[in-house]
């Protein structure tokens, strides 16, 4: 695999990783609030806490996918000129083919993720 492959391939994993959807980060604060016995003191700086990464990982994830986006920009430069329009025709279909399974994977760990926590907080 090329370093740009591996480099976008592991920034969709990070990415699907950290951020979830509201729901999923709601049931994973209250299966942690659950699981730690938090006192009623200790709940409101751990929501906090948990805000403020889940805004810091945001940054970090928005900054990777710009780079990520430039990288994929300068690479389809690059090939344009090396490639004939048949081939380069055939590249972006086969960019859109993984991107569509991407999602599939994306929405199925979702899904497997909400399954899990409601199986979990049970």
């Amino acid at each position: 695999m090329k370093p740009a492959s591996l480099m976008l391939t592991s920034l969709v994993l990070f990415s699907s990783y950290v951020i979830a959807d509201d729901m999923v980060q709601t049931k994973f604060q209250q299966k942690l609030i659950n699981q730690l016995d938090l006192t009623e003191e200790q709940i409101a700086p751990v929501e906090s806490i948990m805000a403020e990464q889940k805004e810091k990982r945001k940054a970090i994830i928005e900054s990777m996918k710009t780079q990520m986006e430039a990288l994929r920009s300068e690479t389809q430069t690059k090939l344009a000129t090396v490639l004939n329009t048949e081939q380069l025709a055939k590249l972006e279909q086969l960019h859109e083919e993984r991107k569509e399974k991407r999602e599939q994977r994306r929405k199925q760990w979702k899904e497997n993720r909400i399954s899990k926590l409601e199986t979990d907080s049970e």
